[in-house]
């Protein structure tokens, strides 16, 4: 009868072995899952550090090239003035050229005018002598 209890005693206890081998086994899958997660979100964390500092180097950089165009488009207002009174003071020097021109122009037909009489008047005296 002894044989018949350790018979029913053993067929009783023989899945306890299974169920810990199981159990341990999943808990290895688990902390090996857990620990692919973490190495991941390691890899992941220095990546977008990593995308933060471009991203702040970027729009410092984006700044800089905001405040030199600033600069840029000042100088271009300047400069613009600058040419539209230079312009302006050409226009001007250019219109009293041409009208120093016209008055040389005139003086030198006045000074042929003049020539041309002083001759006649030589001719007319020469002749009344």
């Amino acid at each position: 009868m002894a044989a018949r209890g350790l018979r029913t005693r053993r067929l009783g206890a023989d899945y306890w072995p299974g169920f810990v081998d199981a159990l341990a086994t999943l808990l290895l899958v688990v902390i090996f899952v857990l620990s692919v997660f973490i190495v991941a979100q390691f890899y992941l964390s220095e990546a977008l550090s990593g995308r933060d500092e471009a991203l702040r180097d970027l729009n410092r950089r984006a700044s800089e090239l905001a405040e030199l165009l600033a600069l840029e488009k000042a100088e271009s207002r300047e400069l613009g003035s600058e040419v539209v009174q230079l312009s302006a003071a050409l226009q001007d020097k250019t219109a009293q050229f041409d009208r120093l021109n016209q008055t040389l122009a005139q003086a030198d037909q006045d000074l042929a005018a003049r020539k041309t009489q002083i001759a006649e008047l030589d001719d007319a005296l020469a002749s009344a002598r």
